[in-house]
């Protein structure tokens, strides 16, 4: 399947080089030949018959019959992909991305060798195909009457991203299936407040759209009998279907994986095992078409990077990648998850001073019971800090110098210092117990501390300190 889908591509690249995208079914052996310089060959596709391998791909090719002679040209739909295309060549070949709509034909003419024909894309005159071309060009008043515009088109990296993180924010159950391209629409709605235009990016419509990335998600039809009542309202083709490929579903997973991990980032050389107890399944990169993990992550740029040489090197998610899906992986403990969410609010921050960590932290210690080593996971809010905060001390007035000859003052106990105050009739009954007294007497107290100080002695004090602790050293 995956090589008829590549021959597909070939076979637009080849007729887009022809003129009306058409040419006979006889001649197509030898002009691939020297288009892509390989001949081709039927085997490789799981073919034997050239008609056959043509068959396979209608909704690229149309076998038509001219008489005794068959033509093989382009669906509609690939014909005003190529007519697109064409279109904003020529225009960014024009003054100001414009031309006016009279000189338009002529120049296509001029440009491609033959002349463009209203009827090869069922349009009966040219606005008319223009109206088909709305997500490509623009028709506008300009001086010289009306004019045909190249529209701006907005950046497709940041939808892609966009589109990455809404699939992979689907639970597990609904990743392997996907989500229907309509649901997929709706979804960005809801999430990012704004309509998802199709045309503002170049292309007709959002399958038209999720088909030029090949390599991030897959569209497929449903026709089981479950959704029968949807599959009539699909044409004849089912519902239409969009989900990750296999290398993005593993993408996912390391997104995930990276959620658990401060600053989201990881050593190269401790993925592997941690990869296979997070996900619960063996890590095989060949199983994606690696032959190692540097090739496997390198194959997923939108999601992830590495930095670093020689063994030193780490795993950085994205930042289009850190905001955090709702979802919860396979095998990942529940209670872990609640603890890093708890961990990074700001609510949990501020309430966790104000609450004991007793019977709380024991209960969550508890509820840990996982397979996955607590080493590897992330640290739970329940356990103690590493900060440290030390007791408050209480200051006293003390000789730091003649501290051992010196004793430190000893406060009065609540008896001594109500008898003293009432002796000395300086202050009042303290009426609440620890209450100590702030007057002037305690200043007095400390002045009279102050004077038996070293630094209020003579400077001889000083002199003599050094000279005694100049003989102990020499002796």
């Amino acid at each position: 399947m995956e090589r008829t889908k590549q021959f597909g591509k070939e076979v637009v690249d080849l007729l887009r080089h022809q003129p009306h995208c058409r040419m006979p079914f006889s001649k197509f052996i030898p002009t691939y030949h020297h288009h892509f310089g390989r001949q081709c060959k039927l085997s490789y596709y799981g073919f034997t018959k050239l008609m056959e391998l043509l068959e396979a791909i209608p909704d690229i090719l149309m076998v038509l019959e001219c008489g005794e002679e068959k033509v093989l040209i382009l669906t509609e739909v690939e014909r005003i992909k190529a007519l697109a295309a064409q279109l904003v060549k020529l225009l960014r070949a024009q003054k100001n991305f414009s031309l006016s709509v009279s000189q338009l034909l002529p120049e296509y003419n001029k440009t491609f060798g033959y002349g463009l024909r209203l009827q090869d894309y069922d349009a009966a005159s040219l606005p008319a195909l223009l109206a088909k071309l709305c997500h490509v060009v623009k028709v506008v008043d300009g001086s010289d009457g009306r004019e045909v515009q190249l529209i701006n088109r907005k950046s497709l990296r940041l939808l892609t991203t966009q589109l990455l993180a809404l699939l992979m924010s689907q639970e597990n159950h609904q990743v392997t299936k996907g989500m229907k391209v309509e649901e997929l629409s709706q979804h960005y709605l809801n999430v990012h407040g704004t309509q998802l235009t199709p045309c503002e990016y170049g292309f007709l419509s959002l399958s038209e759209l999720l088909k030029s990335l090949p390599y991030l998600v897959e569209l497929y039809f449903e026709e089981s009998d479950e959704n029968c009542e949807d599959c009539s309202t699909g044409g004849g083709h089912g519902v239409e279907w969009v989900r990750l490929t296999k290398l993005y579903q593993f993408a996912r997973n390391v997104r995930a994986l990276l959620h658990t991990y401060h600053y989201n980032q990881i050593f190269l050389t401790e993925f592997q095992g941690v990869y296979s107890k997070f996900t619960g399944c063996s890590f095989e990169p060949r199983f994606y078409g690696c032959v190692g993990i540097d090739e496997l992550l390198s194959a997923i740029p939108q999601v992830v990077w590495i930095k670093g040489h020689g063994h030193k090197r780490i795993i950085v998610l994205k930042n289009d990648m850190k905001a955090k899906p709702s979802y919860s992986m396979p095998n990942s403990p529940q209670p872990q998850e609640n603890a890093e969410s708890l961990r990074d609010s700001p609510i949990s921050s501020t309430t966790s001073g104000t609450q004991s960590p007793g019977c709380d932290a024991d209960s969550e210690l508890l509820r840990l019971t996982s397979p996955v080593d607590l080493l590897c996971g992330p640290v739970p809010s329940c356990l103690p800090s590493p900060q440290l905060h030390p007791d408050p001390v209480l200051l006293q007035q003390m000789d730091l110098i003649d501290f051992e000859k010196t004793p430190p003052p000893q406060l009065p106990t609540e008896p001594e210092s109500v008898e003293e105050a009432a002796a000395d009739g300086t202050s009042d009954l303290p009426e609440q117990p620890g209450w100590r007294d702030d007057s002037p007497p305690l200043c007095d107290e400390k002045n009279m501390l102050s004077m038996d100080s070293p630094g209020r002695r003579a400077s001889r004090s000083r002199f003599k300190l050094a000279a005694n602790f100049s003989f102990t050293t020499g002796l």
